[in-house]
């Protein structure tokens, strides 16, 4: 049973897609104003778009983000800080899905612009 279990996940169309379908992707250091805004939208924290900008961080200086607390030293609640430095964390080994930099934000980037 054990055996055709395998066998079952090892054909299973998904399983096999999953793992083997690349995906594009873009260094978190070569990250661009816009491309930072893309990606927090994505990432649903949008809202700490405007404490970045404001500090001017970029895609280089997000690399080298070594700990939580140095963004909410940006004025970050404790909590997003956290998540966004797993979310750097994750980012510098995988790089940022293309398609994630791809969508329509205009409105959101204009606001973060106010």
């Amino acid at each position: 049973m054990a055996i055709e279990l395998q066998f079952r996940l090892e054909a299973s169309p998904s399983a096999t897609q999953s793992s083997s379908t690349p995906v594009a992707t873009k260094n978190l250091e070569d990250l661009t104003e816009q491309d930072i805004i893309h990606w927090l939208t994505s990432l649903k924290l949008s809202h700490v778009a405007p404490k970045l900008l404001e500090h001017a961080v970029t895609g280089e200086l997000l690399q080298e983000c070594e700990a939580a607390e140095e963004l909410h030293d940006l004025g970050i609640s404790k909590l997003h800080s956290k998540l966004l430095f797993k979310r750097i964390a994750k980012a510098k080994v995988h790089g940022i899905p293309l398609t994630v930099l791809t969508g329509d934000y205009s409105g959101i980037t204009a606001a973060c612009r106010r």
